[in-house]
């Protein structure tokens, strides 16, 4: 079990003992700290392939989705979505006919309204595409009837003492570490926090080669024991 919000709290005021009952430093403050570091964290995993967030949802899909003369499918963008340019993994969708794959992150909406009237590059039912705006996901052709969106999930921000990072616990440290940068670069407005961020971020890159590389040793192991027997 990850470590509570109490505990990552404590950790950094053992490490930093000048800021606990410091005014400058209320405990929202690095109950903020705490959590922009697991969204880092987050944000880093994703991007070297870890699959602990994926998640898939059921579009509600309303016909009253037109824009720049297309007619299109729209739904609400799920609101536990995290909030990166590629949280969009892919749309399964399904027609009248036939099903496809709308592949993430999707188009640029000005794309779309070049393009998408024309026959020869309009989306199909067999070859989907979407784009994001103003809160919703816009879908073409228009004779979609249903859509599951496969996205990445937003950690759930830390709030009462109880509540558990969402980090997996071999990667914890570096929300400590990330956090305390912050705390350093309070302290010390000459502290460099990109620098640290890239110092944090290679360190994570070690440490999920690491991971992968116990796993495919585990892997191996039990294929020549498989064989031997």
């Amino acid at each position: 079990m990850g470590q509570t919000l109490a505990q990552l709290r404590d950790e950094i005021y053992a490490d930093f003992p000048q800021i606990r009952a410091n005014t400058d430093y209320p405990v929202a403050r690095i109950v903020r700290y705490l959590n922009e570091a697991q969204w880092f964290v987050q944000t880093e995993l994703n991007g070297l392939g870890m699959k602990k967030w994926e998640y898939s949802a059921a579009l509600a899909l309303s016909a009253d989705g037109s824009y720049a003369a297309l007619s299109l499918k729209k739904g609400a963008v799920p609101t536990d979505m995290l909030e990166s340019p590629s949280s969009i993994i892919l749309i399964s969708c399904t027609g009248v006919s036939k099903s496809g794959i709308a592949s993430g992150p999707g188009v640029d909406p000005r794309i779309a309204a070049k393009n998408w009237n024309n026959s020869f590059m309009a989306p199909t039912e067999s070859d989907p595409a979407f784009f994001r705006l103003s809160g919703y996901i816009y879908l073409a052709p228009s004779t979609l009837t249903a859509a599951t969106i496969h996205y990445l999930q937003a950690l759930t921000a830390m709030a009462a003492d109880a509540d558990v990072c969402g980090i997996p616990v071999e990667f914890q440290k570096f929300v400590i570490q990330h956090a305390e940068a912050s705390v350093k670069t309070a302290l010390d407005k000459s502290a460099d926090m990109k620098q640290m961020e890239t110092e944090i971020a290679n360190g994570l890159t070690e440490q999920y080669n690491k991971l992968l590389s116990r796993e495919a040793t585990a892997q191996n192991e039990t294929k020549q024991s498989i064989q031997l027997q």
